[in-house]
């Protein structure tokens, strides 16, 4: 199979999916004047992801069977298809969210084995790629996550899970909490005496991974996030040289969207050895 070619074609996507995105966008009444409100507007966002998606699912079923007929299509919402060949698209239509990105992502694996990944980012104007072999790149520009253990600018972003549910969410919730905790710790001590270390909680897991394939964050973890959202930032960061696992080192709970851990090779086997004390099997 020819990568280059495969991932061609996909970055060709943007002159069909961008008409599209405008003209489902254009339908929307306009609210000049309205006044701010989060909530409202992230239940808003979360209608215009299902509406948006809707029209780009067909579109994108078509044009990946077409650039690669010989895998099986993994797209958001629809579940894991039952498995005819040893490669899957794993495809997230639209995601939209609350003062974050807005992207399209496309990913080509086989087996467990993510080939490419091309992550239309639609708010900056940015396609990034990850080819197996070939790197990362934004546009013609290298990407690379940063060599060091954690370096002068350091950052890192977490993401805790939902504690509205049951009594599993809670406990994952207490989980996280005491993970942050000693993570927080660890990367005081190894980062600049002169400024503290940087985190957030946000909500974009995936662009939190592409910002750790350019350098520019040391390391991210998430847990309860949907695969296909996150599976073409993977493959960048992958192909930057940084490294994405579940909480254990593995990639079982990272294909469930269950488990995720994202950062450069320089640290990632530190701070697993933490997330591991926090695991109860």
């Amino acid at each position: 199979m020819d990568i280059k070619l495969i991932t061609d074609g996909i970055f060709n996507l943007e002159q069909i999916l961008i008409p599209a995105i405008i003209n489902e966008q254009e339908k929307k009444p306009k609210k000049d004047g309205e006044r701010f409100d989060p909530k409202k507007q992230k239940t808003e966002e979360a209608e215009d992801n299902k509406i948006i998606s809707s029209v780009l699912k067909p579109i994108l079923l078509k044009e990946l069977t077409t650039i690669f007929p010989n895998a099986d299509l993994w797209i958001k919402g629809d579940g894991l298809p039952e498995r005819k060949s040893e490669f899957v698209w794993v495809v997230s239509p639209y995601v939209q969210r609350l003062m974050g990105l807005t992207y399209t992502s496309i990913a080509l694996q086989k087996n467990d084995e993510l080939l490419i990944g091309v992550f239309f980012n639609w708010r900056d104007q940015k396609i990034v790629t990850g080819e197996k072999g070939l790197g990362a790149n934004v546009f013609d520009e290298s990407l690379k996550v940063s060599d060091q253990a954690i370096h002068p600018e350091s950052s890192y972003i977490y993401y805790l899970p939902d504690m509205s549910g049951g009594k599993e969410e809670k406990e994952k919730f207490m989980l996280f909490f005491s993970m942050y905790k000693q993570i927080f710790d660890k990367i005081q001590k190894m980062a600049s005496d002169t400024r503290p270390a940087y985190n957030a909680v946000m909500e974009n897991v995936a662009g939190s991974i592409i910002r750790v394939a350019g350098g520019t964050l040391d390391l991210t973890w998430a847990a309860n996030f949907d695969y296909t959202d996150v599976a073409a930032a993977i493959a960048v960061v992958e192909e930057a040289g940084g490294i994405c696992t579940d909480f254990r080192g593995g990639k079982e709970k990272l294909y469930t969207g269950e488990e995720l851990f994202c950062s450069n090779k320089a640290i990632h086997a530190t701070f697993l050895e933490i997330a591991k004390e926090h695991l109860k099997d």
